[in-house]
């Protein structure tokens, strides 16, 4: 606060403020009252003997006492009791005003916490400055001066609770939570010693890729662009452990939206190896591991499924049977391995050519079944079956060779009264009708199995066989 004595007992209110330039006008007490009672700080000024002699209303208001109730008190009553910021007593003597009082020396920034009347605390910061008289000596008196901190106080309590719990959620998960700046690692929860057996200082410091498996590194990267400020995403990668070995981990990224500092972000990973391998092996139950088609099996579980959806449903589904024209040559001309390559490039084909929702699988050596599910009717089958084959009827690399493929296939539509081996049936027998018609071609069946006129056209691509196969 001031140096001088603000409005004190016996002062004279017309006399100048000492050391007052001579060419200014004086500055009246009633003028330095008028400016201590807008301060918005509270102030309140204490006698040698540490009794209050004066209080701005700012000090009245903040400390919810009236001008009379404060006059006269002194920091060391017994009923003047405060704390300090940890809670802990904070006795009367030790009160920012009894030291300067004592020392003649400032006291600053001192946390006090006063008891309200409901048992509530405000909590005042604090600067007592000793009060010189006009040779510059401390006159014993003091004058304090404090500004109500309670909102920020209860609003730092409640960050560091927030933050405790989090810190506690964190520690004890089971995921591996970790926080990145500018996509460096700064925090690791200690999970991350049970999970993959790490201590967190192993990763601090380090660069968020460098424990993740090489070949994850570019989708990584990729990943990274499309982030999304406060948007969640999830990723599933390969992270090493500390004895090496590489366990697929799923992880959620979420990037900081609010931090003015470096690029934060927050990932939480966890483990999903057995859930990895769990779908590996359901995968390789219901596929063919050569081609990554359905297996036979799952094939016609999947078409005796689109039946029962097509009866209760009204539906048309369609049932396309598929064969490679000549595939026997291409085996014995270029070798199996040739003839595999053939094969698991047609079946990619033959799955990007057709629509969403629709069943492809291999029945067996290059025999192919597929499922049209709610086609509409027969010619709408007929003509996409055609597109599909043209799709597959084109050359085929290996090993530097253009090798010439085409297909055959018998197309028919499923009917209330037919089972999984009755449409099969008739789709192969059509299959084979476009074999004999020249091959490259298909031929599309009524339920009762009378061909559709004009459906054994060539398809588009292609040379059309003339031999058996």
């Amino acid at each position: 606060m001031g140096t001088e004595s603000v409005g004190a007992a016996g002062s004279d209110p017309a006399a100048p403020v000492p050391g007052a330039p001579p060419d200014r006008a004086p500055v009246r007490a009633p003028v330095a009252r008028d400016v201590l009672e807008s301060l918005a700080s509270g102030v309140v000024v204490q006698g040698p003997d540490g009794q209050i002699v004066d209080a701005n209303p700012a000090a009245c208001r903040i400390l919810g006492l009236s001008r009379d109730q404060m006059l006269g008190r002194a920091s060391t009553d017994e009923e003047w009791r405060a704390v300090h910021g940890d809670g802990s007593d904070f006795p009367g003597e030790e009160h920012p005003a009894m030291v300067a009082i004592a020392t003649g020396e400032p006291v600053r920034d001192v946390v006090m916490g006063l008891p309200r009347p409901d048992g509530s605390l405000t909590w005042i910061l604090v600067d007592s400055e000793p009060i010189r008289d006009v040779d510059g000596r401390p006159s014993g008196s003091v004058a304090t001066t404090f500004t109500d901190i309670t909102e920020q106080i209860r609003l730092r309590e409640l960050l560091a609770e927030s933050e405790r719990r989090y810190r506690l959620l964190a520690e004890n998960s089971a995921d591996v939570v970790v926080l990145v700046e500018d996509d460096v690692m700064v925090w690791v929860s200690p999970s991350i010693t049970s999970v993959l057996g790490w201590a967190p200082e192993d990763w601090l410091g380090h660069d968020r890729a460098a424990f993740l498996h090489p070949e994850d590194l570019a989708a990584m990267l990729a990943d990274a662009e499309r982030l999304e400020p406060g948007v969640p995403e999830r990723r599933r990668r390969r992270v090493r452990a500390s004895n090496g070995d590489y366990h697929w981990v799923d992880v959620q990224v979420r990037v900081d939206p609010h931090g003015d500092g470096p690029v934060g972000k927050v990932l939480a990973m966890r483990v999903v190896d057995a859930e990895v391998v769990a779908r590996d092996v359901q995968h390789r139950a219901m596929h063919d591991p050569l081609t990554g088609l359905l297996n036979r099996a799952e094939t016609l579980d999947r078409l005796a499924q689109a039946l029962g959806e097509a009866a209760a449903r009204g539906h048309a589904t369609g049932v396309v049977f598929c064969d490679l024209d000549d595939f026997k040559d291409v085996n014995d001309s270029y070798g199996h391995v040739a003839g595999d390559a053939v094969l698991r490039e047609v079946s990619d084909r033959l799955r990007h050519r057709l629509r969403q929702g629709d069943v492809v699988g291999r029945l067996g050596g290059d025999e192919m079944l597929v499922v049209l599910e709610n086609i509409g009717d027969l010619p709408r089958a007929a003509r996409l079956t055609r597109s599909v084959l043209d799709g597959a009827a084109r050359p085929v690399d290996v090993a530097g060779q253009q090798v010439e493929v085409t297909m055959s296939a018998g197309v028919t539509l499923a009917t209330a009264a037919d089972s999984v081996d009755d449409i099969v049936g008739r789709a192969d027998a059509a299959m084979y009708a476009a074999k004999r018609a020249g091959k490259n071609r298909v031929v599309a069946v009524a339920p009762d199995g009378t061909p559709v006129p004009d459906s054994a056209t060539p398809a588009a691509g292609g040379p059309a066989a003339g031999a058996s196969g």
